[in-house]
């Protein structure tokens, strides 16, 4: 990167006050003053109605931060090591990718990073700091939510609304996907005239390695996979792509999984991917239905990883083995987020919980009920067996 080169920024999401007080405080005895200043400087040239900025040079930020060469590449590589900034590039610019710091809560008790703030601050300032993020909760445990549902005031309204609109959302946190394909071989082997531009965007790059490690996949395979995923306007759709990646995994070999190397641990479920903890799970190939529903969980949800295992763990056992519709997922995943359930030790407290009232006397009083969660109250699994039957009838 030199100073003659362009370079470009966009955010996902717009910075708030809460992200500048976790940025300056939690974030910044790590990275220092100069990554701080870098951070807030990109943000600031974002036109805040597109996220993103024109072209400048490098020169410009050199001038404008008034550092060297030097100093802005050690700030940069700062962001990125924390995770606030992707840098990507190109033979002609670069493109800095701004990402909002994780939650204060998620920073202190889920990340790598807070053994080193407590290191760089010592014990008694990382807790003077951390004091500062502290809410004090109401008790509601006394008082009956009498609060109305949506449905209580509003009618159903058969209208769809469409929009062309690019709504943009902050990124979920996801585990890298350890696999060997790489889409330049992939581009290389297929036709030029059939490679568009969307094709090469960053996101499309994502999903192909997504389905390569999902379905099994080589560079080859997944060549002759998206040969037959174009419409009729000759783009690609990655509906239809998914659908030959299935045809593609249902037809190879099954291979043999052992289910001793699957743990219920924190650390297993923050360091494993879905697929892997399924495999583990059940010790055997998994069905092409249920990659398919596995797909969906990771395509169409914004839990992280950690969350999903536990959640897929959680669901497979209480069926004895079998993977559910994505509807039984989805029902459970709207509630875990109503109860802001983000984290993998927040998921294992609650599924814990639930145990617990599930395997609870029925003659249990009224009083020593009153404080446990109506979610929690709900028995899916009696619900879901329920549906079962009424569609067999």
């Amino acid at each position: 990167m030199n100073e003659h080169q362009p370079f470009k920024v966009f955010a996902t999401k717009h910075i708030d006050i809460d992200h500048r007080n976790i940025i300056s405080l939690l974030y910044a005895p790590l990275i220092g003053a100069d990554s701080v200043t870098l951070y807030f400087a990109l943000y600031a040239l974002i036109d805040r109605s597109q996220l993103r900025t024109p072209a400048y040079p490098v020169s410009f930020l050199l001038d404008l931060l008034d550092v060297s060469e030097r100093r802005l590449l050690d700030a940069r590589k700062r962001l990125e090591a924390t995770g606030l900034l992707e840098t990507h590039r190109s033979d002609d610019d670069f493109v800095f990718e701004l990402i909002a710091p994780m939650s204060a809560e998620r920073f202190i008790k889920d990340s790598p990073l807070a053994p080193y703030l407590l290191r760089h601050l010592g014990e008694k300032r990382f807790n003077e700091v951390i004091d500062l993020f502290k809410i004090r909760r109401v008790n509601l445990g006394a008082y009956e939510n009498i609060s109305v549902a949506f449905s209580d005031m509003f009618e159903p309204v058969q209208v769809k609304v469409h929009s062309r609109a690019s709504h943009l959302e902050g990124k979920v946190s996801r585990l890298r996907i350890d696999t060997k394909f790489n889409t330049d071989v992939l581009f290389d082997m297929l036709p030029e005239h059939l490679i568009h531009s969307e094709m090469k965007t960053t996101r499309a790059k994502e999903r192909f390695r997504e389905l390569a490690y999902l379905y099994d996949l080589e560079e080859t395979d997944m060549k002759d996979a998206i040969v037959k995923s174009f419409d009729t306007n000759g783009r690609m759709d990655f509906e239809t792509l998914s659908k030959q990646c299935r045809t593609l995994y249902q037809a190879s070999p099954k291979r043999a999984h052992h289910k001793s190397s699957y743990s219920g641990d924190v650390h297993y479920m923050k360091n494993t991917h879905p697929k892997k903890l399924l495999e583990d799970l059940t010790g055997s190939h998994i069905p092409s239905a249920d990659m398919k529903v596995l797909e969906r969980l990771l395509g169409e949800t914004d839990l992280s990883n950690e969350v999903l295992n536990v959640l897929i763990a959680f669901v497979v056992k209480e069926l004895d083995g079998r993977v559910p519709h994505f509807n039984y997922f989805d029902k459970i995943i709207a509630q875990w987020k109503r109860l802001d359930i983000d984290t993998a030790e927040k998921a294992m407290d609650h599924v814990k919980k639930q145990k617990h009232q599930k395997n609870a006397p029925k003659h249990a009083t009224k009083r020593s009920r009153r404080y446990i969660p109506k979610d929690v109250e709900i028995d899916w699994l009696d619900d879901y067996i329920q549906s079962l039957e009424e569609d067999e009838s």
